[in-house]
């Protein structure tokens, strides 16, 4: 989303700046851009909720700061939604290829830290694993608890209570919030 040729360290700088405001509008570009995709395989029933559920997910992963960089190896990530390098095609990690209506970017330090593909990445990710659960028989609003869990662990089975709880339900407990409580564009 940046010109080609942005250094890293400018993309980097600026998304360490951007205001909780500026990054729930690029959430909320990502979650219009991709409707079509996100309501297919999420079920939402509204755009609102579709990003009032990537706000709460992007203030459990990194309270809105978009330029959050934590952990190593499959759990390195970044950005608003922590997309971790699993994410993307050019890793040893298997391409996730099951999300065709989405652009995968390639693991570049160019792609990786640029804070719009890392909210594009994030959506995919999740995307990604809400097909998971799916194909392991879970349905409803359990396709999003173990789409949460696979982003959060790599696997979409044998989650515990408790990390669904403190977890995925969080997750759900701060999107109802955003929506509920008319914090969506404030």
């Amino acid at each position: 989303y940046y010109p080609f040729g942005t250094s890293v360290a400018t993309m980097q700088a600026d998304a360490a700046n951007l205001t909780k405001q500026q990054v729930k509008i690029m959430v909320e570009s990502q979650v219009n851009k991709n409707w079509g995709v996100i309501q297919s395989k999420l079920g939402f029933s509204t755009q609102a909720r579709a990003y009032a559920f990537f706000l709460g997910m992007a203030s459990r992963e990194s309270t809105l700061n978009a330029g959050l960089e934590t952990g190593s190896g499959p759990s390195h990530s970044y950005g608003a939604i922590q997309a971790s390098e699993t994410a993307y095609s050019g890793t040893s990690y298997p391409v996730e290829s099951d999300v065709p209506q989405m652009t995968i970017y390639a693991f570049t330090p160019e792609n990786y830290y640029d804070p719009g593909i890392a909210i594009h990445m994030g959506i995919r990710h999740l995307l990604h694993f809400s097909n998971q659960a799916r194909a392991a028989g879970y349905s409803g609003t359990n396709i999003l608890r173990y789409a949460l869990i696979g982003y959060n662990t790599g696997w979409v089975t044998n989650a515990s209570a408790g990390l669904l709880q403190s977890y995925s339900d969080e997750i759900g407990a701060l999107s109802g919030w955003y929506l509920n409580n008319g914090h969506l564009y404030d």
